[in-house]
């Protein structure tokens, strides 16, 4: 798994306040924030792409397919039954890129 190499993020003043005001939950840093939501954007393109099962190929997972008003819809537990947090560490990498 390639891992993201985190750069400064150059702001003017106001926009580093007002992101720091809003946005930063509890973030260290905004390029941390950004990391962060950059994360989540692409787990949820990984769940609605094609080659989901060839990414989480070997990987503890299980997915839930349902349907609501006639709309199909599924979401994923990655870790399912694995509680330990170097188990879910090691988990984790077994994604593919």
């Amino acid at each position: 798994m390639t891992l993201m190499t985190k750069e400064k993020i150059y702001l003017t003043p106001n926009q580093e306040k007002v992101i720091k005001d809003k946005y930063l939950r509890g973030d260290k840093s905004i390029e941390d924030m950004f990391k962060r939501v950059s994360l989540s954007i692409a787990i949820a393109e990984i769940l609605f792409t094609d080659k989901l099962n060839y990414v989480l190929e070997g990987v503890s997972h299980h997915l839930i397919k349902y349907s609501h008003n006639d709309v199909p819809s599924r979401y994923l537990l990655i870790h399912k039954d694995i509680n330990e947090h170097s188990k879910r560490e090691e988990n984790f990498q077994k994604t593919k890129n």
